[in-house]
């Protein structure tokens, strides 16, 4: 929600070019840009935000399992 979605694109790409192949953006709808869950209301998203009181909310369930998938196709494991 902090971050427009063209400047997640461009910053994809600039790694890319730069010699970057581990580069995955994801998309995740609903969180701010700690990835923890903001309040559909805009007023109470900007008024936890300059209180702080939006660190005390729970981060997003899908940041976890996008983290692992990556990190599972990154690091796979033979067993």
């Amino acid at each position: 929600m902090n971050v427009p979605p063209p400047d997640t694109a461009n910053a994809e790409r600039i790694m890319k070019e730069s010699g970057n192949e581990w580069v995955t953006r994801v998309m995740i709808e609903g969180v701010d840009h700690s990835f923890q869950v903001s309040p559909a209301d805009a007023d109470t998203r900007l008024r936890e935000r300059y209180s702080f009181d939006s660190f005390k909310r729970p981060y997003s369930e899908q940041l976890y399992s996008t983290m692992l998938e990556w990190l599972k196709r990154a690091f796979p494991v033979e067993v």
